[in-house]
């Protein structure tokens, strides 16, 4: 616990920059005259994590927004770590060579430089607004384009509350909560093969509706988005209708579609062990939704 405690300020409470060096951060990003810019500007972040840290502002147009500015160096930081995890998945290497480890770091590695990028984090933010227009429970800020740069995103602030605030919640309202989590996961990987790479509890709040009562979740950072080909998320549908109907010409093909070749019939055995522990809970939940006619969770 001790440990989980102290990672857990990674997540919006790491030790943020002193105001003097947010100035100097922002000028760089935004010129001498940054402040100007903004009706107001706090000077004390609102929260601050690995990569970065977030201050609450307003604009002249009257609007409150997120103003996420990246720590200084960070490129260089990361390139350190990624040094120390290939050194450290040699080792494994050696221990366990039945493993290969090397994509392993390539995927990581891909994924930890595009999260310095915050102009991709903006289109990121600005597809998962297209796929969420309109949604009841799941809300992805705006982005403003003019208050941003590849080492500040701006963002509309979207009100919530910690998602640890509902753990002893009624039943009923931490199932809607859930239900929206597993929407705003699920949902662009099914429709449009993108799926949120990064999903701590410090990316999301939760939103009220009019009665005052949870109703959903804000998702707030997009630097982690994997886009996967159309056919590999096709792969996913495949398997996951396989196993429900205990259709194995289907379940191969989706294995197939992800590049095993030769299958035996023990690997194929083998890997729906694997591929039924993943999709266990989804298809028992559906299995019960087709057998007394209530919609699926």
């Amino acid at each position: 616990p001790e440990y989980a405690a102290e990672l857990a300020t990674l997540q919006s409470d790491a030790p943020p920059m002193g105001y003097p060096f947010v100035k100097r951060r922002m000028a760089a990003e935004l010129g001498p005259n940054w402040l100007q810019r903004f009706a107001s500007f706090e000077k004390e972040p609102a929260a601050a994590a690995s990569l970065g840290q977030v201050h609450r502002a307003t604009t002249h147009a009257g609007e409150t927004v997120a103003c996420k500015l990246q720590y200084p160096d960070m490129d260089s930081a990361i390139e350190a770590d990624l040094n120390q995890l290939g050194f450290i998945f040699q080792l494994h290497k050696r221990m366990r060579p039945g493993i290969d480890t090397s994509e392993i770091r390539e995927e990581i590695a891909a994924r930890l430089r595009e999260e310095l990028d915050y102009a991709r984090e903006a289109r990121a933010a600005a597809l998962y607004a297209t796929t969420f227009a309109d949604d009841p429970v799941v809300r992805v800020p705006r982005v403003h384009a003019d208050l941003s740069t590849r080492r500040l995103l701006t963002l509309e602030w979207l009100d919530g509350r910690r998602l640890l605030d509902f753990k002893e919640a009624p039943l009923e309202v931490r199932n809607r909560i859930a239900a929206a989590l597993f929407r705003a996961y699920w949902h662009p990987f099914a429709d449009i093969a993108v799926i949120h790479g990064d999903p701590h509890l410090g990316n999301y709040t939760v939103f009220a509706g009019e009665d005052g009562a949870p109703a959903g979740v804000n998702l707030l950072d997009y630097g982690c988005i994997r886009i996967f080909p159309p056919h590999f998320a096709g792969g996913v549908m495949d398997l996951y209708e396989g196993l429900l109907h205990d259709d194995e010409a289907r379940i191969v093909h989706a294995y197939e579609t992800w590049g095993f070749s030769g299958l035996s019939r023990e690997l194929i055995d083998i890997l729906n062990i694997w591929a039924r522990f993943i999709y266990g809970p989804i298809l028992e939940d559906r299995v019960r939704s087709l057998a007394d006619g209530t919609r699926p969770g």
